[in-house]
């Protein structure tokens, strides 16, 4: 999992700029991507002469990957932390998959300006709530994904019909200046904006990773092929995932090895195939150091995902200079579009991701030189598109506007 870093150093803090009221449906210790980008914002906005507040509901059962004191560490001390009460938006008589909470609009009455992590649109009635009382919020739409084509599985079938149904509240709304939609990826952005809302209400923000907390290593001479992610089938296709590495452990020519990070529902499952697949580990769920160096001393990451917003552990590959190998999911599309050097679109099929890597280890060993120097140029590239700065000044950008200006020093 990617971790949250210190907040950037900054220069005189400006005083008084206004609350900002973050909202989450999980808490931040989850720690999955969008609790990642939950504790940047908050940190740096905390750094930036802002109050900030950052609210989880409070009904939440789900996980927790930090413990108090983990997220205590990561946390700017400036930042306040705490629960709240979302309101069940569910319609009566819809099924109990379509169940939207949501804080509840008092709440946000209180700050200067709200933003809420959210895993699909809010509803209608919700919306016009907030215009009718011109409450600034930015909804988070970080799980938003409609992938184009995306695999026949019941729980990914479900989700893409949920988000596609949830896109139709939109239609009808008025324009505002007060509402805006951040996406991760530009199918989600076109979506959007198919669905009646205003060009200048979506806001496409990739975010960004601190790449001073990673570095381009070697692999020793052995070609490695490294996976990190929630181990959860079907999201992340550890099936798939399986069956790759069996492809590729009986035709990649040796010196090879699999290097497996991550925790998750499915993970003793993965444990015990790793445990009888020769030159396979599964180390589970490490700290960011360790994260970092089993990278740094890959060749290649794999993403199995059957489905994907965005993909900050590919974020993650970059910085380490990996090339991306990845099944069409709207992230890795989107990530992958963005430079031919980062990587390689597959089909969802393993055949075809094994097809996929096997240029790569034919690079790798015929220019081992040539392969290093792109690894390099890989990260220099990527930095230029998803460093922290770059996001924190658009997140900046959208508080000026839903402030009306009122956040410039």
């Amino acid at each position: 999992m990617a971790e949250a870093s210190a907040p950037a150093t900054p220069g005189p803090v400006p005083s008084g700029r206004g609350r900002i009221g973050l909202y989450s449906h999980a808490p931040l210790e989850y720690y999955g991507g969008g609790e990642v980008t939950s504790i940047l914002l908050a940190n740096w906005f905390a750094s930036h002469g802002w109050e900030v507040e950052v609210w989880a509901e409070s009904a939440y059962a789900g996980p927790r990957r930090l413990s108090p004191s983990e997220l205590q560490g990561l946390l700017d001390p400036r930042v306040r932390y705490g629960t709240v009460a979302f309101q069940d938006r569910k319609w009566a008589g819809v099924p109990s998959i379509w169940r939207s909470t949501l804080p509840p609009a008092d709440h946000l009455a209180r700050n200067d300006a709200s933003l809420l992590l959210l895993p699909t649109v809010p509803d209608r009635r919700y919306l016009r709530e907030l215009l009718a009382r011109g409450l600034p919020a930015m909804f988070l739409l970080h799980a938003l994904t409609v992938d184009q084509p995306f695999p026949w599985r019941r729980r990914i079938v479900r989700d893409q019909l949920i988000h596609r149904l949830s896109l139709y509240g939109l239609r009808g709304l008025p324009a505002s200046g007060h509402l805006l939609y951040e996406v991760l990826n530009d199918r989600s952005a076109e979506l959007l904006r198919g669905h009646g809302v205003a060009p200048g209400q979506v806001r496409l923000i990739p975010t960004g990773i601190d790449f001073d907390r990673y570095e381009v290593g070697s692999d020793g001479g052995t070609f490695r092929v490294a996976f990190v992610g929630r181990i959860h089938e079907p999201w992340k296709g550890i099936s798939r995932l399986r069956r790759t590495i069996d492809r590729l452990r009986a035709s990649l020519p040796g010196p090879v090895e699999f290097v497996l990070m991550g925790s998750g529902p499915d993970a003793e499952e993965l444990k015990r195939w790793a445990e009888r697949s020769p030159s396979v580990r599964y180390l589970g769920f490490v700290p960011f150091e360790e994260k970092v160096r089993e990278l740094s001393k890959s060749s290649l990451l794999l993403s199995t995902s059957g489905s994907e917003p965005y993909g900050l552990t590919s974020l993650e590959g970059f910085a380490c200079g990996l090339p991306l190998v990845a099944t069409p999911t709207a992230g890795s599309s989107y990530l992958l579009r963005q430079n031919a050097l980062f990587g390689s679109l597959a089909s969802y099929s393993p055949a075809a991701l094994a097809g996929h890597v096997l240029p790569y280890r034919v690079a790798w060993s015929e220019d081992p030189e040539r392969y290093a120097a792109d690894r390099s140029e890989r990260r220099r590239r990527a930095r230029a598109l998803f460093d922290l700065p770059q996001m924190f000044a658009r997140y900046e950008e959208c508080l000026a506007e839903l402030t009306d200006g009122r956040t410039t020093a």
